[in-house]
């Protein structure tokens, strides 16, 4: 379990040692992330979350079942170094969105949102939602461009539309132009990534290569730069490994 809380205005001791204590009885690590508190450029509430913080959740939650909650507002940066502007960051509800439990609760009266949430997590943990690995939502939606509601991918009407505009799963296209395809060839690695209560075949990963001019990527720890012609491995996970004709730029 993750939660996260402004640094200051967190949850009160009784409610971390309740937390704790149903973390502890249920076999739960609990990893609690302070979050900053600020308002954008444009005047937007901002939660901010540090890079390492986000780069590190994503990766485990492809590792565990997750649940995460969050107390006030938190916010994902989407590159490595993000400008204080909403552009730069996206919700922690939708970074996780399809591949983690979310639930957001109020520091006022925590203990008891806490409990009913619990019971809906548990629920979850009981459940697969996610189909194999043509599903859209084991695409890293930071990093693959879509104006797709993604929050749609849970209803099946709402991944066959997402198939009409972006192609099959053997070979998609994002709004950046780039090509997402299933590896030909062998995949690389034998880690066996998870995606909301499915294990992915060892290795699981997207050739993605550009047709046409220089294009960047980001993450919420790389920037990676793809000249014409060239590709990388992107795995669910955000992971990149370079291909013919790319590079690791500096962020």
């Amino acid at each position: 379990m993750w939660l996260f809380h402004p640094a200051s205005g967190g949850p009160s001791n009784q409610d971390k040692r309740l937390i704790e204590t149903e973390c502890r009885k249920r076999g739960w690590k609990l990893t609690l992330r302070p979050t900053k508190a600020c308002k954008s450029r444009e005047g937007r509430p901002l939660g901010l979350i540090k890079n390492q913080d986000a780069t590190n959740l994503y990766r485990r939650i492809h590792r565990s079942r997750i649940g995460i909650w969050q107390i006030g507002d938190a916010h994902v940066p989407t590159k490595p170094k993000p400008r204080i502007i909403a552009a730069d960051y996206i919700r922690l509800r939708t970074f996780v969105e399809h591949k983690a439990f979310h639930e957001r609760i109020s520091s006022v009266d925590a203990s008891d949102q806490w409990h009913s949430s619990l019971l809906s997590f548990c629920n979850w943990l009981n459940q697969v939602c996610c189909e194999g690995e043509g599903d859209p939502r084991c695409l890293p939606f930071h990093v693959f461009t879509t104006k797709h509601n993604i929050s749609a991918l849970a209803s099946r009407e709402g991944r066959s539309t997402f198939t009409k505009k972006h192609g099959p799963q053997s070979s998609r296209v994002d709004d950046n132009k780039l090509h997402w395809g299933r590896p030909q060839g062998a995949h690389h690695g034998q880690e066996r990534l998870h995606v909301a209560g499915l294990d992915l075949i060892p290795g699981f990963h997207w050739d993605v290569s550009n047709q046409g001019s220089k294009r960047l990527i980001t993450t919420t720890k790389d920037v990676w730069e793809i000249k014409p012609k060239g590709y990388v491995n992107i795995y669910p996970d955000q992971h990149i490994r370079e291909g013919k004709l790319s590079k690791r730029r500096r962020a």
